[in-house]
Formats: C-alpha cells, sequence, structure tokens
C-alpha cells in the first residue's frame, strides 16, 4: 500500500468512527499530521489523532498461511465430493502438520462421501479417524448448488479474541505518536478481514476485566482508546469502557469527557 492510500484508508476509518460515534466534524477541520496522523479542531479544541492497524505476527499468521494451503488439497485429489459445504470445527488453533496433511484430507473427504442424508453433523471418533480427529471434534455437511466442495473452520471469523498483552504492546509503541501538540490525543486501532488482522471483540466486557490495559491508559498520553471493530469499543478517561452502535451510541459532548477540555 502505498503512502497516500494508506492516509486515505486511515481518514476513512476516522470518519466511519466519527459517524458512528454521532461526533461532527467539518471536513475543514480535519488536518492531516504525522505523530499523530490527524488533528481535529472542534470549537476551539485541538484532538490528535492516531491511526494504527491491529496485526500480529507469529503463530497466528502461520496458521492463516497455513490454513490457505490447506484449503487447496482436496482439489489435487482426483475423486473429492462435489455439490457440498463443509464446516470444519477444530478443537484448538492448531492444524495438521505437512506430513499428515494427506491423511487429514483422506479422511475428511471419507466422512464427507459417507454424509448421506443432509444436512449432517458428525461427531469425529478419533479412534476411527486418528489424524483427522486429532484436530476436528465434529464436521458439518450441506448440500451447495456450486459445483465444487466448499469447506471453512470455526476460526474463520477469528474466535481467537485479541489479548491483554497484545493490546499494551500496541499502546506502549504509539506513546511516542504525540509529538504534535494537542489538546488531547486519540488511538484508534483498526481491524482487517483476515486471521492475523482480527480482533474478535464481543463488547466492552472483554475489555473490563484488562486491568493492567486499564492502567497503562490511566498512566498514558491518551485520552481515548479506539478499537475500530464491530462493534466498535473505546476506552475515554474519566468514563471506562464503552461499546458504540453501529448507527450512533456516542453524544458529541463526551467528547470533552473524554479529556479533550
Amino acid at each position: 500500500m502505498t503512502r497516500l492510500s494508506k492516509k486515505d484508508e486511515e481518514r476513512r476509518n476516522l470518519d466511519a468512527y466519527l459517524a458512528a460515534a454521532v461526533i461532527a466534524v467539518d471536513d475543514g477541520k480535519v488536518d492531516q499530521a504525522e505523530r499523530p496522523d490527524f488533528l481535529l479542531r472542534l470549537d476551539g479544541v485541538s484532538i490528535g489523532v492516531e491511526v494504527t492497524e491491529y496485526h500480529v505476527d507469529g503463530n497466528r499468521r502461520e496458521v492463516e498461511e497455513h490454513w490457505a494451503s490447506l484449503r487447496q488439497w482436496p482439489m489435487l485429489l482426483n475423486d473429492f465430493p462435489r455439490h457440498r459445504q463443509v464446516e470444519l470445527n477444530f478443537r484448538a488453533l492448531k492444524l495438521p502438520s505437512r506430513r499428515e496433511t494427506h491423511d487429514f484430507v483422506a479422511q475428511l473427504i471419507a466422512v464427507i462421501a459417507g454424509a448421506v442424508d443432509l444436512p449432517a453433523n458428525i461427531a469425529i471418533d478419533p479412534a476411527r479417524w486418528p489424524t483427522l480427529g486429532k484436530y476436528v471434534s465434529r464436521v458439518e455437511v450441506a448440500a451447495s448448488t456450486v459445483r465444487y466442495l466448499g469447506w471453512s473452520w470455526n476460526f474463520d471469523i477469528a474466535w481467537i479474541g485479541v489479548t491483554e498483552d497484545e493490546l499494551m504492546t500496541i499502546v506502549d509503541a504509539k506513546r511516542s505518536s504525540t509529538v504534535v501538540a494537542a489538546s488531547s490525543y486519540w488511538l484508534m486501532i483498526t481491524e482487517g478481514a483476515t486471521l492475523s488482522r482480527v480482533m474478535a471483540l464481543m463488547d466492552h466486557e472483554w475489555l473490563e476485566v484488562m486491568s493492567r490495559l486499564t492502567k497503562q491508559l490511566e498512566d498514558g498520553p491518551f485520552d481515548r482508546l479506539i478499537l475500530l471493530q464491530s462493534p466498535i469499543i473505546e476506552w475515554c478517561r474519566d468514563v471506562g469502557w464503552r461499546t458504540i452502535a453501529e448507527q450512533g451510541g456516542t453524544k458529541t459532548d463526551d467528547v470533552f469527557h473524554a479529556g479533550a477540555t
């Protein structure tokens, strides 16, 4: 992504948050900057907004790439079931090794082929299907109008959840993004569509138990932490954690309760 397109995407994310939070800001009152990325001017108050993307390296990214590769395997076999949609319920965020892949796929195809009455919800017995059962607890099979075999898993939308340490690392890394003078600073963390970029937080109650993160925010330079996902979750100084409805749930006055006075 070029520097310009990245800035455009950051601006779209900022606009999406402002709309959801019902904070009206004229275009002429949003200035591009560096460290932080934007300056908002609201009734004589300047708010510096740093925008960053949530992304976790390591195991989750490796699993994501491995899963993409694994999904290609049935197409390499001549006799795979067609017109089927399959959901795999994995026991954990762990996939078969490269050495186990052939047996895993062969056993999966045997299970799918044996499902006559559809839709079918099949518990996987590790004694019968040792490689498949090592990783998968249940397979759901349904008929599909698509000619090919389609399959997904229970981690597609990242039922993983972001950890407290991951968020604290991001917040700590952005402490130095308060160079341009402003009355208040906000940090916005955005998510993406891939497994390594999804936060998958259900509501603000998930964050309220993260006492170390809350203490870090209370002692830090940011008056507002925004997690731009669905739903939007934010922490505001003197207010705490809260969830914002998709079509507006925060009044403009709350800007000033968030330390922007």
